[in-house]
């Protein structure tokens, strides 16, 4: 990742900032009082080869471990890294019942 690359917190979502301009996001929801759903993770094409999207959804996960808090990984992004990444295990919560 670019070192001038700059995460933060914005409402329900991590944006990546890089010389003042948004290149990154990622959003999620509250699906109840302990439980994120991760909607959406985009990262700008020029910043693709690198693992700027990993590093907004660990932002995620940090957060989460630190409130106690489960992740359903919504997106298909998510998704994909949540079930080739043991280190997200305990953070996920599997086979919800998702009240819309």
């Amino acid at each position: 990742m670019n070192s001038k690359v700059d995460i933060q917190k914005r409402g329900h979502r991590f944006i990546a900032v890089d010389g003042g301009s948004q290149v990154g996001e990622i959003d999620y929801r509250a699906v109840d009082e302990e439980t994120w759903a991760i909607e959406r993770a985009d990262v700008d094409a020029d910043y693709r080869d690198g693992n700027l999207a990993v590093e907004l959804l660990d932002t995620v996960v940090q957060e989460a471990r630190a409130r106690g808090f489960k992740i359903i990984p919504s997106c298909e992004f998510a998704m994909e890294q949540f079930q080739n990444n043991p280190a997200y295990k305990d953070v996920w919560r599997k086979n919800p019942k998702l009240e819309e």
